[in-house]
């Protein structure tokens, strides 16, 4: 689950029709706007599939489709290689077809990711847009529920945590898939703060919906290089002659929305949840779980400072030899 600041590269870039910042809404709770689009849900479809091992199920296309959609998916490899969803074409784009309505089936985007989304764009209509919508549909009626529900209580409880207000918007894209972790956000010139979240991803399912949502809108609060959670990790460092530990930062926020919808659901009589950090501390950051679990929650209960937190955090982290 990643981030990336996108403010300095749309500006004049990509777009020449007519925009409609109400693109594809199914439903909005308090600052979160949920959408369902087509265009959105394509270009995570020919990211997919321009990453997969191996090529997408496309034999209901004709040969003649095919061709088109293969020219496509080679496209977009090409133009994205590399972290794909990351590249520059990758993320203006991305941020600009949140301004584009279902039914426009010729917005004029900039070359060569705009040619190919326009030219797949009948048969992704024809052929998985009613099955992608209607998963994506079925994820936000329930996402949203639990937010309408818990949100106001999360929002404030995560604006106590980091000190700063809750984002005032949230454009949260359910669409098949969110190349390459399932789900990321991007701060963007037109959408703000975005998340993109993949329907077809187990990982996002059910009660760990709620938690995706805040995780990736967290990245509105916490950044991995300035913000105050970066900027404190960074002084405890210099303090100590040590790199900043790398992916602190997001470790922590895993560990903030993990242990707040934890408790969250724990209120409305949900014992076993089991957070996404749980997994990730043993996998990816075995070596921030003591340190996190002992001064971090101790931080959220107010039994520490803020800066006492990450100050005990990092000199605790093991250090590289």
């Amino acid at each position: 689950m990643r981030t990336v600041n996108i403010r300095h590269l749309v500006a004049g870039a990509i777009i020449l029709s007519s925009l409609d910042a109400s693109a594809a809404e199914v439903t909005r709770v308090g600052p979160f706007a949920f959408h369902s689009s087509f265009w959105i849900s394509l270009h995570e479809t020919l990211m997919h599939c321009a990453t997969a091992e191996r090529p997408c199920a496309v034999d209901s296309l004709t040969p003649d489709e095919r061709a088109i959609w293969n020219a496509a998916v080679e496209t977009y490899r090409t133009t994205g290689s590399g972290q794909i969803t990351f590249r520059r074409d990758m993320r203006i784009t991305h941020d600009v077809l949140t301004q584009i309505v279902d039914d426009d089936t010729a917005p004029k985007l900039r070359p060569p990711l705009g040619r190919a989304l326009v030219e797949t764009a009948p048969m992704y209509r024809r052929y998985f847009w009613a099955a992608d919508d209607a998963a994506n549909r079925f994820w936000i009626g329930y996402a949203s529920a639990m937010v309408r529900d818990a949100g106001d209580e999360l929002a404030s409880e995560h604006a106590r945590v980091y000190a700063r207000p809750w984002p005032k918007a949230v454009r949260v894209d359910a669409a098949p898939y969110a190349v390459p972790v399932g789900a990321y956000t991007m701060i963007g010139q037109s959408a703000g703060v975005h998340e993109t979240v993949a329907t077809r991803d187990s990982g996002n399912a059910g009660l760990t919906a709620l938690e995706v949502v805040f995780h990736e809108a967290s990245h509105g609060l916490v950044h991995p290089v300035d913000g105050a959670v970066a900027e404190a990790i960074r002084k405890h460092a210099d303090r100590l002659g040590i790199e900043p530990p790398r992916d602190l930062w997001h470790a922590i926020l895993f560990a903030t929305t993990s242990e707040l919808t934890r408790r969250a659901l724990h209120k409305r009589g949900i014992s076993d949840y089991r957070p996404n950090a749980e997994e990730l501390f043993t996998r990816a950051w075995p070596h921030f779980r003591e340190p996190i679990e002992k001064y971090w929650m101790a931080y959220i209960d107010q039994r520490i400072s803020f800066d006492e937190a990450i100050g005990r955090i990092v000199e605790a982290v093991p250090k590289p030899h």
